[in-house]
This record gives C-alpha cells, sequence and structure tokens, in this order.
C-alpha cells in the first residue's frame, strides 16, 4: 500500500489472472524466459526505433505507457522498454518487425499474449490478443527529452542511497549495497540513454527481491483512465446481495467521493438481504486510507485490524509474532482514519491499526468474498483483516502476496523530494504488515477458506459462494477473536 498507487490489472468477470497478463503485455512487462536482445552500435535505424506513446483499451479502462524501441544489428529484432509506471516488473520486450509491422510475442501462463502494430503516417495502430480477449492498440511517435549520461552515476548513487537509508528490512533482504552499487556502476558504460538507464535501475532493484519496487519516468497524468465505476452492486435474489469492488484507487479527490457515495448505496441496498457476496477479483489495491474508510463498513469501532512495522520497528517483531495473544497489545495504536498513517507507523517503528469510526451505513449479514491470484496489496489487507475478524469466508484462489507500504520519490539532478511530477521516479517498501493472527502476507498471499479449481465451466468460483451460502443458516458469521 502507498499514498499513491501504481496501477495493476484489472478484470471483469473474474478474469483476473489473463488481465494480469494482458496489461503485463502492454506495459511491456518482460517473462523471465524471454532472452534480452543487446542492440549493436552498428545497427540500421528502422522507423520503428524511437520514443513511443502506447494506449491500450481494455474493457474497464485505456492505460498508457512510453516505450523506446530499438533495433537490433539484424534489422529484424526490436528491443523495447517501458519508461513509465510498471509496477515493479522489468518493463522490457523483445519482438520483430517486417515491413512496417511489428510483431510481438510474450509467453506467459496463458500461451502467447500477442501484439500486432502497423505504422501509417508516423503512427501505429494495431490489436492484442490473449486467450479469448483482445483489444485494440494505438500509439504515436515522441519528441523526447535528450539523454542525461552524465547525471547517470548520480542517479545510481542517490537511488543506492535511499534504499540503504530508507527499505523496510535493514539487512536489506541481505544485499550489500556498497557492494551492489560498485558493480551496477560498472555497468553504466554500456548505458546510453534513459531506456538502457531504467533497465539498469530495474535490475538492481529486482535484487532485493521485493514488492513494490519501480523506477520510472513520471508520466504526465494518472497512466490509467478508467471507464467502469470501482464500485457496482446489485441483487441476485431476495437473500443474497452482489457487490463489486475493482480497486481502491481513485485518481482524483471527486474519484474518491464517488467511490464513497457508491459504498453507501450499495450497502443501503444490502441491508434488505442477510447474505453480500463481495468480489474482490482482479483488484489491484489502492489507497491505505480509503481500504480502511472502506473496512469500517463491516468493523466495530475498536477493533484492531492489522500490525504494521516500520524500519525502526523490526525489534518489535517478536511481540507482533505473539499477536494471537496479547504479545501485540503492548503497541502504540495508529487510528485508521488518521491523515498520516504511514508517518505515524514510521514514527512509532510498529504500531496496531485499529478501526476508530464507524460508517453510517454498516452491513451486518454474513459476508463471502471472492478473491483470485490477480489481488494485491490494499485488497490483501482488506480481505485478511475481515477474514481474521470473523466477519467474512473467502473463497477461490490464493492471492498475489504483494502487501508493502511503499513511498515514492522524485530523484532530480541536485535533490531528492517526494510527490513531483517531474523526473525519475524511485518506489521503494517502507512498511511492512502482520496480521492481527501473526501472518505475513507479502510473498505467500492469503489462501482462502475454500479453494476453487480453476478451469471450470462459467463462474465457478461465484457458483461455490452460492452453493456455501445456500448450506448456511441466514446469521452473521462467528465473531470470534474480535477484541
Amino acid at each position: 500500500m502507498k499514498e499513491s498507487y501504481l496501477p495493476r490489472a484489472t478484470n471483469p468477470g473474474g478474469k483476473s489472472f489473463i488481465f494480469q497478463c494482458l496489461v503485463g503485455c502492454l506495459l511491456i512487462l518482460s517473462i523471465p524466459s524471454v532472452p534480452r536482445i543487446k542492440a549493436q552500435s552498428n545497427a540500421k535505424p528502422s522507423w520503428i526505433d524511437g520514443y513511443w506513446q502506447l494506449t491500450a483499451e481494455f474493457p474497464d479502462y485505456d492505460l498508457d505507457t512510453s516505450v523506446r524501441f530499438k533495433t537490433a544489428a539484424d534489422a529484424r529484432a526490436v528491443e523495447g522498454v517501458a519508461l513509465g509506471p510498471t509496477a515493479g516488473r522489468a518493463g522490457s520486450f523483445v519482438g520483430t518487425i517486417l515491413g512496417n509491422h511489428l510483431s510481438l510475442i510474450v509467453p506467459g501462463p496463458l500461451g502467447e499474449m500477442r501484439v500486432d502494430l502497423t505504422l501509417s503516417d508516423n503512427s501505429l495502430s494495431g490489436t492484442w490478443a490473449a486467450a479469448e480477449l483482445k483489444g485494440n492498440i494505438r500509439g504515436t511517435r515522441m519528441v523526447s527529452g535528450k539523454p542525461e549520461p552524465n547525471y547517470y552515476p548520480k542517479y545510481l548513487r542517490t537511488v543506492c542511497q535511499v534504499l540503504r537509508d530508507s527499505f523496510y528490512e535493514p539487512r536489506l533482504n541481505g544485499v550489500d549495497i556498497g557492494k551492489l552499487g560498485a558493480r551496477y556502476a560498472e555497468q553504466l558504460a554500456d548505458v546510453r540513454d534513459d531506456g538502457d538507464f531504467v533497465t539498469l535501475i530495474r535490475r538492481l532493484l529486482r535484487e532485493f527481491k521485493s514488492s513494490h519496487t519501480d523506477f520510472f519516468l513520471a508520466p504526465h497524468g494518472s497512466p490509467m483512465r478508467g471507464r467502469t465505476p470501482p464500485v457496482t452492486s446489485r441483487s441476485l435474489s431476495p437473500e443474497i446481495y452482489y457487490l463489486r469492488i475493482r480497486h481502491f484507487d481513485p485518481l482524483s479527490a471527486q474519484d474518491r467521493q464517488d467511490f464513497n457515495m457508491a459504498m453507501v448505496k450499495a450497502l443501503e441496498e444490502a441491508e434488505k438481504s442477510p447474505s453480500l457476496i463481495m468480489d474482490l477479483r482482479g483488484n489491484r489495491g489502492g489507497n491505505l486510507g480509503l481500504v480502511f474508510r472502506s473496512l469500517g463498513h463491516f468493523l466495530q469501532h475498536g477493533q484492531d485490524a492489522i500490525c504494521a512495522i516500520g524500519r525502526a520497528g523490526t525489534s518489535a517483531v517478536a511481540s507482533i509474532l505473539n499477536a494471537a495473544g496479547n504479545g501485540a497489545s503492548s503497541l502504540p495504536v495508529v487510528r485508521s482514519s488518521s491523515n498520516s498513517i504511514f508517518g505515524e507507523i514510521l514514527r512509532s517503528g510498529a504500531a496496531i491499526i485499529r478501526i476508530d469510526a464507524e460508517q453510517k451505513r454498516q452491513y451486518q449479514g454474513r459476508i463471502v468474498i471472492l478473491v483470485d491470484e490477480g489481488c494485491y496489496s490494499g485488497c490483501e489487507l482488506f480481505s485478511a483483516i475481515l477474514r481474521d475478524r470473523g466477519r467474512a469466508i473467502l473463497i477461490g484462489n490464493r492471492t498475489g502476496g504483494e502487501v508493502l507500504g511503499s513511498l515514492t520519490y522524485t530523484i532530480a539532478k541536485n535533490m531528492i523530494f517526494m510527490k513531483k511530477d517531474t523526473g525519475w521516479r524511485l518506489e521503494i517498501p517502507v512498511i511492512d504488515f502482520r496480521t492481527i493472527g501473526a501472518e505475513r502476507i507479502e510473498g505467500k498471499g492469503v489462501k482462502p477458506d475454500i479453494e476453487v479449481p480453476k478451469g471450470g465451466a462459467g463462474d465457478s468460483v461465484l457458483a461455490e459462494a452460492l452453493k456455501y451460502l445456500g448450506k448456511q443458516p441466514s446469521k452473521p458469521l462467528s465473531k470470534a477473536h474480535v477484541r
């Protein structure tokens, strides 16, 4: 979680795993088995060489990313790298060029994902396709700024400095930052432009084996433009109400207000039904404050929600691991409605986040939450907290396991600062989390109470939820462990 989330894959109709792959294709996210092509200095430039702005059309949103293409020595192979946010992935791809046609094939868990683009009047247009899904892509050539090779060494040193001083795990997950910085400084000799440089720093960040790391050039505005409301709902029957939350990631104050109003309206309707199905499949997470505001619709005032550990609080881990008893009771408390949750946690070192205010509209009935591997970050916390507090049963598949609180720094020529819209941006994790039941989610994900095998006909996860509710009495779930 962080105060301003990077985009992660969303999905309609429970196909979040497919959409992970599709967003990976559009953001030009590499799969480890794809070899990296090193362009030769004597390669003949082609029409694709240079910087392009690409936009892909998905059912729920449009996604923008800037890409640098470079032709390899054989004049057919092409290497590309996304300069914008990549949600912590590698950000590079390979493809082939023939005439005015460019083909990109990215192997993934669902088989081949294919992007086909054609040049026309200095613009690109084409399609993406994966499994049974497809959509359009368009692109225009960009006028890029001049590379800054004289500043790359300073930028690299600054990245290492921020990691050394602020990374959430003080041992840096076993990385020797001095040796790492020296090794990557030697590789700067092969860096010719911004595309090479961003690729180098992303490789460095992957050595920390952590989620919520990224390095990119700040885009102009949000790279994602939603076309579908993040909160939708409907009645499935007089007994069951269905609430779909696609993300907790409003792009503006108005979006946040619209989100809150949609939640209140949905839960007003849900009160007529004794059971609620919350579909979070493909939910990429979002703003931590909005996650806790949403939890207030289902938890009572004074309930402990989650343990948070900052860099200075690792000595308190032993207490937090005893949280199933009373070990966490001595930790400071941070109010869930605080406007500076991150700051309070970092100052305290370790803290309990406690629900401190009830929403005007609260749902008291049974809750089933649908989850899958497309659930990330705040979505995973939301699900785990309601499960731990005895308010929900989780059905589906294990979540993605990317649950750290991160901050994003802007690295300029002469300073480091935060929340500016210019320059290179470095995202690193600064906070770890444990559930009240002492579970660490990072790298593991949240295991559902009822796991549904993949590959079933229709929406097998929703069908399992309906089956489960049909077997249960019409009363709220147990509130065991609630303080």
